[in-house]
């Protein structure tokens, strides 16, 4: 059984095309078969080695041997892990701000049921047992702070960002509740997960569908600069909650936002449509293009970047206007001491802001918890929140009435301004890019190009620009991620954003390796260690799928497990896994189900150009799949 990616057509394996819309079958088997040097397997005392030779890996098509500059379909073997037998695509969609969940059945892929998202915020008991979620979570723990019951609880909010901001990420590392109390990471989304988990199942046995789980690919969208590492410790976070590995994939948020826009703001374009993808989440901006190849298919012109620029970085700056009133340490104390004040404050301001627009002349009325504010400013200033804002130099843009604040408008609007500039800039900077200088097209889309004033910006500085912004933008990253479900081949093609690679050892030669690197063997020879061994570089396009083959051999008899250490650059040629610019990603660990005495011969595929890296290992004598683990540092 295939499936049409043009039409959604289910269709006999014997058809070699459509049999509704004529439409050619895919080709997935391999064109070629990919040949690399043997390599023998070095140790260190940390690190397992590969030793490819002096030639590295090389690609053989037709006998004539080439780099891997640009993989395509003439040249790639395309591996899909998904299982295929699913009724249901569900996507879960965990934002920095609001999170939702989506679905729609494999007979009808278009028709895509939702709910209205909710505040992304969890509330743990003391033993980090789940209590609620969303505006659940904020009434429990409204009631608990009024009771003096809240101390040991855990309320989280906007901990997505966590995992752009934090290098290290390890399914060991903390992040903080709102009162500042440390707690594992992976607690905090395993929970967050299964009650998204938990509450689309029930809402698709309420649409009256009878679905085994079994029978539901999962899919949840992240921002796409996010690194490898944390598309891991969602991985991670998915294990626990009794969702299979062959049934989930993760989804870039710009791509499925494109994908949705695709059938609706692009639905007539021709093919090679450009355009740039800017996501503004509540978080993160996240900036891309595409090149409309069909219908149902795209191509990325250059690698995502991004910045954590979004909705949030707003709200910060409301809140600065808030320390600077009042001074750092009553709002400390309000966050720590009367956490509901705080998520007052906050929750006011959210509730007005994406409301602000170019037109826009009166006041904009801002809900307080105007007793605690009080409460504090006469315990520590000696006066009322009324005098503190008198005394500020925001005097004249603040009047108080009763439990609300009047902010002037113009006030309002430079919450904003540090934002757009830093969007702005970014896109600026990507448009400067060859590839991308001719887009005619810029496609808003995510929670935050729901306000106009990031459109009219967006407008007012690239005049030769056509500005879209879908219809209920906040909603194109969720819808789309589920047709991407249904059809995760939509892109064709990716442009790498790192160089990955693995540490080696190999013969040094002075006229590339430095002394610093330098290794003498007992035996008088001379290695260099800490080779970047390059499996693919930066700005490669690559084919979505395409493997990368290389052969390893086992040093000792009875070998139990073979491992190798991942790295990445966000240098395009880099020489050594110490340099700067490097960072280690994690560690592959290939299990063998039996050892014996013979030296054991291990073909390594690294499955590159889709939403993530994939490491798949074969017994070469045996022909059996050897499990593959991917760990993080």
């Amino acid at each position: 059984m295939w499936i049409c990616p043009e039409c959604y057509k289910e269709n006999s394996p014997n058809n070699e095309s459509c049999s509704k819309c004529n439409t050619i079958k895919p080709d997935t088997d391999p064109k070629v078969r990919r040949e690399h040097r043997r390599a023998d397997v070095l140790k260190d005392k940390k690190t397992m080695y590969t030793h490819p030779g002096p030639f590295g890996w090389k690609l053989s098509k037709h006998g004539t041997t080439s780099d891997t500059e640009n993989m395509s379909t003439d040249t790639a073997k395309h591996i899909t892990s998904c299982r295929n037998d699913y009724t249901v695509v569900a996507a879960l969609d965990l934002g920095t701000t609001y999170s939702g969940f989506a679905f729609s059945t494999r007979q009808n892929p278009l028709d895509i049921q939702h709910v209205e998202k909710v505040p992304t915020c969890l509330l743990l008991s003391p033993d980090k047992e789940f209590v609620g979620f969303g505006n659940d979570a904020i009434r429990i723990y409204s009631e608990l702070v009024k009771n003096g019951q809240h101390t040991g609880h855990y309320f989280l909010q906007k901990f997505k960002m966590d995992l752009y901001e934090n290098e290290h990420i390890s399914t060991e590392m903390t992040i903080q509740d709102i009162s500042g109390k440390p707690i594992e990471a992976l607690i905090v989304f395993r929970e967050t997960i299964l009650v998204l988990k938990k509450s689309l199942a029930y809402f698709i046995k309420c649409k009256g569908l009878d679905v085994k789980m079994e029978n539901i690919r999962w899919v949840m969208p992240v921002p796409t600069f996010w690194n490898d590492a944390a598309k891991q410790f969602i991985r991670k976070s998915i294990d626990f909650i009794g969702i299979p590995e062959d049934q989930f994939q993760i989804a870039l948020e710009p791509e499925a936002a494109s994908i949705f826009c695709q059938l609706h703001d692009f639905n007539d374009s021709l093919p090679g449509t450009k355009y740039l993808v800017v996501a503004l989440g509540g978080g993160t901006t996240d900036i891309t293009a595409h090149e409309k190849i069909s219908s149902s298919r795209l191509r990325e012109l250059i690698f995502a970047t991004g910045n954590s620029y979004g909705g949030v970085t707003v709200d910060d700056r409301f809140l600065q206007m808030f320390t600077a009133i009042v001074r750092k340490d009553i709002i400390s104390d309000i966050k720590q001491n009367y956490p509901m004040a705080y998520i007052d404050i906050v929750r006011g301001f959210e509730h007005v802001k994406r409301n602000i627009s170019t037109t826009n002349s009166q006041k904009v009325v801002v809900g307080i918890p105007l007793s605690v504010l009080d409460l504090k400013c006469k315990q520590v200033l000696g006066k009322n929140f009324r005098s503190a804002i008198d005394a500020s130099n925001f005097s004249s843009a603040i009047e108080l009435y009763h439990d609300t604040m009047h902010v002037d408008i113009g006030l309002m609007k430079a919450f904003f301004n540090v934002t757009i500039d830093n969007i702005l800039d970014l896109i600026k900077t990507r448009l400067q890019e060859p590839a991308v200088s001719d887009v005619p097209q810029i496609l808003l889309v995510g929670e935050f190009a729901e306000s106009s004033l990031i459109k009219n910006k967006v407008e007012s500085e690239f005049p030769d620009k056509r500005v879209i912004v879908p219809e209920a933008a906040g909603l194109t990253v969720l819808k789309g991620a589920v047709l991407f479900g249904h059809n995760p081949s939509y892109l064709q093609s990716r442009v790498m954003r790192y160089t990955y690679g693995v540490g080696i050892s190999d013969e040094f030669d002075p006229a590339i390796h430095d002394e610093a690197h330098l290794v003498v063997q007992k035996n008088g020879s001379k290695l260099a260690r800490h080779i970047f061994d390059v499996i693919i570089r930066k700005n490669q396009l690559v084919d979505a799928g395409t493997s990368i083959d290389s052969e390893y051999l086992t040093i000792d008899p009875n070998q139990k497990t073979m491992e190798f250490e991942l790295y990445f650059s966000s240098n395009e040629k880099p020489v050594y896994i110490d340099e700067t610019d490097c960072k280690p990603l994690g560690s592959v660990i290939i299990t063998f189900p039996d050892v014996c005495q013979e030296e054991r011969d291990v073909k390594v595929s690294f499955v590159i150009g889709n939403t993530e890296l994939e490491v798949k290992a074969v017994d070469k004598k045996s022909r059996q799949t050897v499990t593959a683990e991917f760990n993080l540092f």
